[in-house]
């Protein structure tokens, strides 16, 4: 099952997660991005205390300690363009991590299918090493999860295998988490907030609108 974060109703998360939201706030570019990377921030925290880890000895100026540390970066991924201010924020906790990029689109005008499956053009693929490693792919809406079924599928075909595959959402359907943890071999969905519908053409309901759009404008 899907781990939501704003379950617990954290008025901090909850807040900026009411501006990106907002009809009318949402249209300052500037702090939708910086919201959405300040929640990849809040995510990458939480799934930190999932990781492996490590104690380790650090000495201060007058003593020593003993710290818990990650024992190695998860790798991480994301699609653009929507994707790169979440990632941003998962950076700034995941200091040393690898990265993927994914160039993916979605056709225009054409809804799901029955199955929840949609026609995902995946353009462009920069890979790093993942084999028996943890993997974060940063999605901030997670629709029909068709992009991560097709991004997924990529990365497998190098005949490499995460030892975790965690995706994280700001926004995501239920119905599409469900069925990418059913699918996907070691998948875990974790979501900043979660809504439980769809509309005709795959979108998010009442979710935010076009994350891309809003981060960095209309396509041409």
């Amino acid at each position: 099952m899907a781990k939501v974060i704003d379950q617990s109703h954290n008025p901090a998360l909850g807040q900026l997660l009411k501006e990106m939201r907002s009809r009318e706030e949402q249209k300052d570019r500037h702090r939708f991005r910086r919201n959405m990377k300040l929640i990849g921030t809040l995510m990458a925290y939480e799934i930190a205390a999932s990781l492996p880890s490590v104690d380790t000895r650090v000495e201060t100026p007058l003593g020593h300690r003993s710290v818990r540390v990650l024992r190695q970066p998860p790798v991480l991924g994301t699609a653009l363009r929507a994707g790169v201010p979440f990632l941003d924020g998962m950076l700034e906790v995941f200091r040393d991590s690898d990265v993927m990029f994914f160039g993916a689109s979605r056709e225009e005008g054409v809804g799901p299918d029955a199955s929840l499956s949609m026609k995902i053009a995946l353009s462009y693929q920069a890979l790093s090493p993942c084999e028996g490693r943890e993997l974060i792919f940063a999605d901030p809406m997670i629709a029909t999860g068709s992009t991560i079924f097709d991004i997924h599928a990529a990365i497998t075909a190098q005949k490499v295998r995460p030892s975790r595959f965690i995706v994280a959402g700001l926004v995501g359907f239920l119905g599409a988490a469900e069925r990418l943890e059913a699918k996907i071999p070691a998948c875990e969905v974790w979501l900043a907030t979660a809504d439980d519908a769809l509309d005709a053409r795959g979108y998010i309901v009442p979710g935010l609108g076009d994350a891309g759009d809003l981060c960095y404008g209309a396509k041409a």
